[in-house]
């Protein structure tokens, strides 16, 4: 008898919630933790239609939050941000393009700052995994002007689900405004390496002290680690004698001395479409992790496609090379997935209640 009483409260809860919105679902749940919540006149009449069933039936929230397809990516949320995963709004709006869902998880708007939780997930193989990026790919749009910004996350392996922050910020403490907001997507990377590499390759014992090297404008190169200044600049020429690849993607193509600095001159190919890159240190061998880190100059190949850079390093003419060693990372992609993901979801009423 008592069961046949249970079965029923829980048919009976199932057939009111299917006619509830989240939102009302998620406002019941808050009320019954915190009893100082207040609701919204426009939320009131559904949301006590929720609260009723918690309370009269005696369901708990997380009982009720699961009937309503309360996602894993709350859970995640609250673990990395519980503050603003307690006050994130349910959206759940979602496109899927080349059998990859895009998700709106949520957002929470206060005052100058608007915060949108967004999950990708793959439904019919492994394109998506922890290393995946957007590669810059992505677009923000609302009815307003915001500086916008988005970052990866966390991966959930057991549901194949990438999940991103958006976070748009009005200038000079401006409240958000707008009433829809548009993210979107066209490709993403995955399944990115990370190699490491001694480049034992290049022996710093000989060095080569007159490599074959051109004279490059400077305003064909990139600095990192250092401003131009003016002038010229002395560039390795390729060696085919000296050229090795470390991996996929990435090929050392000469290095010598040149007016007393070390140069290593590297290819990497394609970085526009799959952003391979590295570094490459020094170690001092005499002391505990302590490196030389180095100037470079980039510059695009003639196709403007994969790009040359050239780590110097300036130690001076009475370098001991002996006393240290080459190390490098790699990063390296192969793995490119193009698509049209765009959701638009409202911005209104997102506001974080004042009380």
């Amino acid at each position: 008898m008592k069961s046949e009483l249970v079965e029923k409260r829980r048919k009976a809860m199932e057939q009111i919630i299917s006619g509830l919105d989240d939102t009302y679902i998620i406002e019941a749940i808050n009320y019954k933790r915190n009893k100082e919540t207040i609701f919204f006149w426009g939320y009131l009449k559904k949301a006590a239609a929720a609260m009723f069933i918690i309370l009269f039936l005696g369901i708990s929230g997380m009982t009720v939050a699961a009937a309503c397809g309360f996602t894993p990516a709350i859970k995640i949320l609250s673990k990395l941000y519980p503050d603003f995963a307690l006050q994130m709004k349910p959206v759940n709006e979602s496109c899927i393009d080349k059998d990859i869902e895009m998700k709106v998880e949520g957002i929470y708007i206060e005052d100058n700052v608007a915060k949108v939780y967004i999950s990708m997930r793959d439904l019919a193989s492994d394109r998506i995994d922890e290393t995946i990026d957007l590669f810059d790919s992505y677009s923000i749009h609302t009815d307003g002007a915001q500086i916008g910004s988005c970052e990866f996350v966390e991966y959930d392996a057991v549901n194949k689900m990438a999940y991103f922050l958006i976070e748009l910020q009005n200038e000079k403490d401006n409240p958000i405004k707008g009433k829809h907001m548009t993210f979107s997507v066209s490709r993403f990377l995955s399944h990115k390496l990370t190699t490491d590499s001694d480049l034992s390759e290049i022996n710093l014992n000989e060095l080569p002290l007159n490599p074959e090297r051109r004279n490059v404008d400077d305003e064909q190169l990139r600095f990192r680690g250092g401003s131009n200044d003016g002038g010229r600049y002395n560039i390795l020429q390729y060696n085919n004698t000296q050229a090795f690849s470390p991996v996929e993607g990435v090929q050392i193509t000469a290095w010598g001395i040149i007016e007393d600095k070390l140069h290593i001159q590297v290819y990497y190919e394609d970085i526009l479409t799959f952003d391979n890159h590295g570094t490459i240190l020094l170690k001092d061998l005499n002391a505990e992790d302590e490196y030389v880190y180095p100037r470079t100059y980039a510059y695009f190949d003639s196709d403007g496609v994969g790009s040359y850079e050239e780590y110097v390093f300036d130690l001076g003419s009475e370098t001991d090379w002996n006393a240290y060693s080459l190390e490098a990372k790699f990063w390296t992609c192969t793995n490119l997935t193009e698509g049209n993901w765009k959701v638009t979801f409202p911005m209104e009423n997102m506001h974080s209640p004042r009380f």
